[in-house]
């Protein structure tokens, strides 16, 4: 089973099929930051409106990508492992999953608290990135986690709204 964090819920999706190597990235322009993404990658049950509600996901190629948003605090750390842990007990149950430790590391120029996992032998990340009053989570899944994750955290370009950003204060 394939997982999906939203920065305020969670939801499971059905795992896409586990093949292939990776294709090119494009850019994918978000209200107030941009992210790379691989071209593959579809809208999953989401579109760009849902991520102004706070959630989108990707799904292709083996892969899934679930951006969403949240006002509040930045997750480091335990309080990371501790965020993380809760979804997947709620998530999860009667499955097998390992966390391993937080890392605190960059996303473009920002500041990023990094969780990775596996759910059933299938890899995950978990980031979680400051940008503006909102803070950005990215679930990525699939093959070759390791550069691509390192990838898309490194795109990673916040460029708040001023007007949306007193809205959020």
């Amino acid at each position: 089973m394939a997982l999906v964090l939203a920065g305020c819920g969670h939801r499971a999706v059905a795992p896409p099929a586990m093949p292939s190597p990776a294709s090119e990235f494009r850019r994918l322009e978000l209200p107030g930051f941009s992210i790379d993404v691989l071209a593959g990658l579809g809208m999953g049950d989401g579109n760009i409106a849902d991520y102004r509600a706070g959630d989108v996901t990707m799904l292709g190629s083996g892969r899934l990508l679930e951006v969403s948003w949240h006002v509040g605090s930045l997750y480091l750390g335990d309080q990371l492992t501790q965020v993380v842990r809760a979804r997947m007990a709620a998530s999860f149950q009667g499955h097998r999953y390992e966390l391993r430790a937080p890392q605190t590391t960059a996303a473009g120029v920002h500041l990023a608290g990094v969780l990775e996992f596996t759910i059933d032998d299938r890899e995950f990340a978990f980031a979680n990135i400051g940008c503006g009053e909102r803070v950005v989570v990215v679930v990525i899944g699939g093959p070759q986690l390791a550069a691509l994750r390192a990838h898309v955290l490194r795109s990673f370009d916040c460029r708040p709204v001023p007007a949306t950003e007193l809205a959020l204060q």
